[in-house]
């Protein structure tokens, strides 16, 4: 994390998105909170999405590819 703090590698940074997640799996419950950061404009649903296609990419993947 030693460099985030000079300005120059987020000088096209346009948006930051955040999710939470909850899921519920039989008898357990998780959450988690994703952070993404994007040269896109701000835009939720081009936001959702971009990433649904990417954890759908990530799911059909096999491990090790």
């Amino acid at each position: 994390m030693g460099d985030l703090h000079h300005i120059e590698p987020w000088a096209g940074l346009n948006t930051i998105v955040m999710v939470k997640r909850v899921r519920h799996l039989w008898n357990k419950i998780t959450q988690e909170t994703m952070v993404y950061l994007t040269s896109l404009p701000c835009d939720a649903a081009v936001m959702g999405r971009a990433i649904r296609t990417h954890w759908g990419h990530r799911k059909s993947t096999p491990l090790g590819a």
